[in-house]
């Protein structure tokens, strides 16, 4: 099945939403909704506008991220994303942290740099160990020449 990325933007913010409201609606959130939307003003009005806009451009930018990548690749982005807002919280917001949480965040962080640049050597040079052979191989598959391709039937007869 082939989907548009808006659609999938909807499928993926949708089905997430469904849990997030059945636990707030566990634990009597809805109860809280109208008195916090009566208190806010225009400035908080539009600061819940621009936080819901960067929430479809991350989700949007996640979408063709994966489409873009290798799966492996995508996992590490997204955990050295999730360990970088945890240091923004730290170092901009004054949120707590212990020693171990801040080693940990490191230790991710670095880990996936790391990963990045393991992986940009590796693409550099993805034929570094290929026999002649095989380099003439691929080169032909990617320049979309794989149908001049010996099939290993030259010795019949057509």
């Amino acid at each position: 099945v082939e989907l548009r990325k808006p659609m999938m933007m909807m499928l993926n913010n949708g089905i997430g939403m469904l849990p997030t409201l059945l636990l707030a609606l566990c634990w009597g959130e809805q109860h809280k909704w109208a008195d916090a939307f009566s208190q806010m003003d225009k400035r908080d009005m539009t600061f819940l506008a621009i936080s819901c806009l960067n929430g479809l451009a991350i989700s949007y930018a996640g979408i063709r991220l994966q489409h873009m990548v290798a799966a492996t690749s995508f996992m590490v982005v997204t955990n050295v994303n999730k360990f970088a807002v945890i240091f923004f919280g730290i170092a901009t917001l004054g949120e707590s942290a212990s020693y171990a949480s801040l080693l940990g965040c490191s230790l991710a962080v670095v880990g996936g740099v790391m990963y990045a640049d393991a992986r940009k050597r590796a693409d550099e040079s993805p034929m570094r160990d290929m026999h002649d052979e095989e380099k003439s191989l691929v080169k032909r598959a990617a320049l979309g020449g794989d149908a001049d391709l010996d099939s290993g039937d030259e010795d019949e007869p057509e």
